[in-house]
């Protein structure tokens, strides 16, 4: 790839957001996933499901592109972040975090990120995360997500 050239992955993240706040971010996004040690495709299909591909409340009016809740209001309301670029970094960071407390397991993963029966949850969206998760990573080209480990020691999916 020559520079400034965009990967395919990139192409496909344009396709993925190409009606919401996170159309023509996908530099950015791949940008700030590698950045915090993950695997980009993962990154966008996770903010892609929690966000309603860039169309959601949630990234309009707080910047908060993954669903993060803020601990300040114990878990009940959105956290509100200053810019896009912040709700990035942060949701990639945590997405780090969350990856090391699982081990890397993605079925552990989505009952951290999206437990079932949260107090936050009443319409049980959170029973649906890993399957929608799992969904976009395959629409975007990756293989399937392994349901065992994708922790540091497996490049595939954490970087």
């Amino acid at each position: 790839m020559g520079l400034g050239e965009k990967s395919r992955a990139s192409n496909k993240f344009d396709t993925l957001f190409g009606k919401g706040v996170l159309a023509g971010k996908s530099q950015l996004v791949t940008q700030i996933a590698e950045d915090a040690g993950v695997d980009p495709t993962l990154f966008a299909a996770i903010i892609a499901h929690e966000t309603g591909y860039g169309t959601s409340n949630a990234i309009q009016n707080y910047n908060n592109p993954a669903g993060i809740m803020d601990p300040k209001t114990k878990w009940t309301k959105l956290k509100k972040f200053d810019s896009l670029e912040s709700g990035l970094e942060y949701s990639a960071k945590n997405l780090r975090r969350r990856i090391d407390q699982v081990g890397g397991d993605f079925e552990k993963l989505g009952r951290v990120y999206a437990p079932l029966g949260a107090e936050n949850d009443p319409t049980n969206l959170n029973a649906n995360w890993s399957s929608g998760v799992s969904k976009i990573y395959n629409s975007l080209g990756a293989t399937e997500i392994p349901l065992e480990n994708f922790s540091s020691e497996n490049t595939q999916l954490v970087r």
